[in-house]
C-alpha cells in the first residue's frame, strides 16, 4: 500500500482457478505508483491459443500507462484533445515496447502459425488505469473492465460498459485501430471517494452489474471502518473467492481517499 497525501493505493491480483487446472499462468497485471499522483492499472491478457505472449503485453500495458497517464490529471484542457493525447501515446508506446520485446525473442514458425497474424497479436490486452491527484481523477479504458467511483452519493461507472463486449469479443492493444478503442474519462471526487479498476474476470463470476456495485459499495464502506490496510488484506481473499467462482484471472486495484 502506498500512502498519499490524500489518496492510498493498491491492489491485488490472483490466478484464475481455471489457469491453475490448466497450468496457464496468471495472465493479468496490476502496477501501482505515485507518479507523482495516486494511479492503479490492471490488464488482462487474452487467454486464447493465438495470444501467445498475451502475459507479457498485459506487463507492458500497466508500465506505459503508469508513465502517461498521471501527466494528465487535472488538465484542464477539452477532454476530446487530452484523450487524442492520452491515446496516441499510450498506444504508441506500447507498440514500441512489444517491438523492442520482438526484437530480442524472435517469434519462430511454430509460434507465428498459431498467431495467424500480425506478430503484435500475440501480446493481446485490454487495460483499465486511473489516477488522482486532490480532487481529480482521469480514468483510461481499452477493452473489457471496470472503472468504478464510490462516494457519499453511491457507486458510478468512471466509464460505461460498452455493449460490444460480450461473448469473450473485446477492444484490444494489439489491434490496428486501438487508438480510436481508447476511452478516457475524467471527473471530480470529494472526500470519502473510491476508485475501482477491474478486469473483467471479477465481474464475470457476478450475476450482474447491480452485485458489481454492491460490492464495490461494501469496499467503500469497509475502507472506511478498517482502514486500507486491513480492506486491501480482506480483498485478497475476495478476489480469490471471486476467481473459484468464475475461473478467470481477478485483478482489482484502488484508490481511496479519505
Amino acid at each position: 500500500m502506498i500512502d498519499l497525501a490524500s489518496w492510498a493505493a493498491g491492489g491485488r491480483s490472483v490466478r484464475g482457478a481455471e489457469h491453475e487446472r490448466t497450468g496457464r499462468p496468471n495472465q493479468d497485471a496490476l502496477a501501482v505508483a505515485q507518479t507523482p499522483c495516486a494511479f492503479v492499472a490492471v490488464a488482462d491478457g487474452h487467454g486464447s491459443s493465438r495470444y501467445t505472449r498475451c502475459e507479457i503485453g498485459a506487463a507492458i500495458a500497466v508500465d506505459v500507462a503508469r508513465d502517461v497517464l498521471p501527466a494528465y490529471v487535472g488538465d484542464e484542457r477539452a477532454l476530446d484533445v487530452v484523450r487524442d493525447e492520452i491515446a496516441e501515446r499510450i498506444v504508441g508506446r506500447w507498440r514500441a515496447r512489444v517491438a523492442e520485446h520482438l526484437d530480442a525473442h524472435p517469434i519462430d514458425a511454430d509460434e507465428d502459425a498459431r498467431i495467424a497474424g500480425p506478430a503484435a497479436y500475440a501480446y493481446g490486452t485490454t487495460l483499465v488505469a486511473i489516477a488522482a491527484r486532490g480532487d481529480d481523477v482521469l480514468a483510461v479504458q481499452v477493452g473489457d473492465g471496470d472503472a468504478l467511483l464510490a462516494d457519499a452519493s453511491g457507486v458510478r461507472r468512471l466509464i460505461p460498459r460498452d455493449l460490444r463486449f460480450t461473448f469473450n469479443i473485446t477492444a484490444s492493444l494489439c489491434l490496428a485501430d486501438a487508438v480510436d478503442q481508447v476511452r478516457v474519462a475524467r471527473t471530480v471526487a470529494r472526500a470519502p471517494a473510491l476508485g475501482v479498476a477491474a478486469t473483467d474476470g471479477y465481474a464475470k463470476a457476478l450475476a450482474s452489474d447491480r452485485e458489481l456495485d454492491d460490492l464495490v459499495a461494501e469496499l467503500y464502506e469497509r475502507i472506511a471502518r478498517d482502514g486500507v490496510d486491513r480492506a486491501l488484506t480482506a480483498l485478497l481473499a475476495d478476489v480469490a473467492g471471486t476467481s473459484a467462482n468464475g475461473g478467470d484471472d481477478v485483478t482489482v486495484g484502488i484508490l481511496y481517499r479519505a
